[in-house]
């Protein structure tokens, strides 16, 4: 019997993250406003990030595109456990999914919440820590795929 040559390359890892998709709805000076899909529509959460200023390290979201992330058990400052960390994002490191409720809790970072709201007159999202778990039940303790569109409207 004889073997069929296999025309798979071994030397090749075969990539079966899943991808899910941030669409950026409201752009504002408070924040940018987001929410987190599968790519067949299912909402994840919500978002919240800082305001578009030419990715402008700690200060302005990142650029919209294509990103790989990491899960992370634990971040480097050991702030944040169970999270996910964003990779290879240009002029930028350290940018997490992580809890908060205004942009101004993000240096950079993708807050997560289960609605947009208004809180002491800010731009918002509520329920961040539940948002995050219900991020972490649907996608687990692996890596995703992720890409960022904006189609923010400015207000």
């Amino acid at each position: 019997m004889t073997k069929l040559k296999s025309f798979i390359n071994p030397s090749r890892e075969i990539d079966n993250r899943i991808t899910l998709i941030l669409y950026r709805i409201i752009d504002h000076e408070q924040g940018t406003l987001g929410y987190l899909s599968c790519k067949t529509g299912e909402l994840i959460c919500y978002t919240l990030e800082l305001p578009d200023l030419n990715n402008l390290a700690n200060i302005s979201r990142i650029p919209a595109g294509h990103y790989d992330v990491d899960y992370l058990k634990r971040s480097w400052s050991g702030k944040y456990h169970n999270t996910y960390h964003v990779r290879k994002v240009p002029g930028r490191s350290g940018i997490l999914f992580h809890k908060g409720n205004w942009a101004k809790n993000s240096r950079g970072c993708i807050l997560t919440g289960l609605r947009p709201s208004k809180l002491c007159g800010m731009m918002s999202v509520s329920d961040s820590a539940a948002a995050l778990n219900q991020l972490r039940n649907w996608i687990g303790k692996r890596g995703f795929k992720l890409e960022i569109r904006d189609c923010a409207e400015s207000t």
